[in-house]
């Protein structure tokens, strides 16, 4: 494929086509990453870019190959989980691990390698296949999969082992590009070597979020390098206060361990919420006539996006002289701030209102933002009206979600006086527009009781000049419906000439 830039370097990789054609285009792109166990840049992200630029739909497919070598060493072991990789296997599903690693030695390391099959930023594929280099080398594609069979290539006598990453056809519309990637780089394993060699390997950082605590994989190396048989052999995990086993038991026995032999153990932890920051996981090796041994590891969990509210809003209203209240509508604001170390991605702000507030024309109770990052709060205004009824002390709420984030909440309240029942009529005054082509023009006139508090029933009388207007209907309007439920007894009244 071609490169991107002159730091871009070749992989091996093969795309794979049902109706391959020169339009569809592979392009190959280099980066480094951090490390999900070291937390340093000592990882290549290698990420395929795959664009149907044809008229016609094509079924594509990726295979990256990569050929491990640790030093001197061409044929490590290749280890997933709790397994020890010794001939070819092929994973797939839920099989395929988090990651995969291959050292040497415990005791002396030359090199720890790792690749990354899950994560942000990755692609997991379908499946991988752990098998020969030169199996891999002789088939750009698929092969009849030597299941078992060791790393030596046919012909040759040394091992030597390679990973190839499948992803699966599939339909690529045209116009359409998917991207594929991984990581594969040094693994950042914590080493104690001594008569029982130890080694412990596990994210370097987990973000938490309470909507979805994550879970993530904890793997135990044990070398016994001591020159002779282990007998009774335990290793325990130890994990502390903020992370908790979702699977495995806590101590494993692994009974005798060769001199030489190299065992793994697995496990799923995941945390908690009860703290954050940097947390200590221990391995404790034990055995009935060597040495104990243990390692520890430093884990970070990041604290999740964590809202907090603040809202301002007038403590009181007051009433002008022409019975209004003042300010109204009032301003309610409203500050989301984000106290965690992640962004809170996808915020949401309700306003709530009690009886007697309601929003302003034209606004919603509900504001979406795209996120809340941590040194950006975010602020939202509404403008809310007091209607009057009911009166007294009401209380307001704002509540605030993002993902990952516990929910958040925050009230004020707001003393709204009573205003003084009085009669109005709209409009107060009016000119009657000339008549357009003979046809008559509708003027609505309204009467209103505001505040009505306690209000059961009335009697109102309107005059009007017979000569140029005429009564057409009267309606009961809101004054007499409560709860909706329609008050009885209603009349429309008598019209007569000059009155209704």
């Amino acid at each position: 494929p071609p490169a991107l830039s002159d730091d871009d370097g070749p992989v091996w990789a093969a795309a794979s086509s049902t109706r391959p054609h020169r339009s569809v285009v592979v392009r190959q792109r280099w980066g480094q990453r951090g490390s999900p166990t070291t937390r340093v840049k000592d990882t290549a992200r290698i990420a395929y870019q795959v664009t149907n630029r044809g008229d016609q739909a094509h079924a594509v497919g990726l295979r990256i190959m990569l050929d491990t070598m640790l030093g001197q060493n061409d044929g490590a072991p290749l280890r997933a989980g709790d397994t020890a990789i010794t001939s070819a296997t092929r994973l797939s599903g839920d099989k395929i691990p988090d990651y995969w690693q291959a050292f040497d030695s415990l005791s002396h390391p030359a090199v720890i390698s790792q690749g990354t099959l899950r994560g942000k930023g990755i692609t997991p594929p379908d499946r991988v296949e752990m098998v020969d280099w030169g199996t891999l080398a002789d088939s750009p594609w698929d092969f009849p999969f030597p299941a078992g069979r060791d790393f030596i290539r046919r012909g040759e006598q040394e091992p030597d082992t390679a990973v190839a990453l499948y992803w699966d056809p599939q339909p690529l519309a045209p116009g359409e590009t998917r991207t594929y990637a991984t990581l594969y780089g040094v693994g950042g394993v914590s080493l104690s070597p001594a008569q029982l060699s130890l080694g412990l390997t596990a994210p370097a950082e987990v973000e938490y979020h309470y909507d979805a605590p994550p879970e993530f994989s904890i793997v135990a190396y044990v070398e016994n390098s001591g020159g002779f048989d282990s007998r009774g052999t335990t290793c325990t995990l130890q994990l502390p206060a903020g992370l908790k086993l979702v699977e495995g038991e806590a101590t494993a026995d692994l009974g005798l361990l060769k001199a030489g032999e190299t065992r793994q153990l697995g496990w799923r932890a995941a945390p908690t919420g009860e703290q954050w920051g940097p947390l200590k996981i221990t391995a404790v090796v034990t055995s009935q006539n060597l040495e104990s041994n243990q390692v520890t590891r430093e884990l970070i969990v990041v604290s999740p996006p964590q809202i907090s509210l603040s809202v301002s809003a007038p403590g009181r209203l007051s009433v002008t002289p022409r019975n209004r209240y003042s300010p109204n509508p009032f301003p309610v604001k409203v500050v989301a701030e984000n106290q965690g170390a992640q962004t809170g991605e996808n915020l949401v702000v309700t306003l709530d209102l009690p009886p007697g507030l309601e929003l302003a024309a034209g606004q919603r109770n509900v504001v979406v933002r795209p996120r809340l990052s941590p040194d950006r709060p975010e602020t939202i205004t509404w403008q809310v009206r007091a209607l009057g009824l009911p009166t007294g002390k009401l209380a307001l709420k704002v509540k605030a979600v993002a993902a990952g984030a516990k929910p958040a909440s925050a009230a004020a309240v707001i003393s709204v006086p009573e205003l003084t029942p009085e009669f109005r009529v709209y409009p107060r005054a009016q000119t009657v527009p000339a008549l357009t082509d003979g046809k008559p023009t509708m003027i609505p006139i309204s009467v209103k009781l505001a505040p009505a508090r306690r209000f059961s029933g009335c009697r109102v009388t309107v005059g009007y000049d017979s000569t140029v207007l005429e009564p057409l209907y009267v309606s009961r309007g809101e004054a007499f419906v409560d709860a909706g439920r329609l008050l009885s007894p209603w009349s429309e009244g008598r019209k007569r000439q000059g009155r209704l």
